[in-house]
């Protein structure tokens, strides 16, 4: 696989650290209950036939997958499915 091009996004915010991570201000304040503090990401996955997105929401206590969606491309779609 080929190294991914830098994100200026991604960039800025680990240069920010702790300034730019909304969860973890909220966290140092104290543990969410289940179910109060939902995470995600879109992850790629490439396989055989090419490449496909990938969506989980998690609940940030249980690590429990509450929903996901599959998509080819990764949009507002597929985070309202998910």
């Amino acid at each position: 696989m080929r190294k991914p091009k830098p994100n200026p996004l991604l960039e800025t915010v680990v240069l920010a650290k702790e300034r730019a991570n909304l969860a973890f201000g909220l966290l140092s304040e104290r543990e969410p209950d289940a179910f109060e503090g939902l995470t995600t990401d879109f992850t790629q996955l490439v396989y055989g036939g090419g490449k496909v997105w990938f969506l989980p929401i998690l609940d940030h206590r249980t690590r429990m997958v509450i929903g996901y969606a599959f998509s080819f491309s990764p949009d507002v779609r597929t985070a309202l499915q998910a």
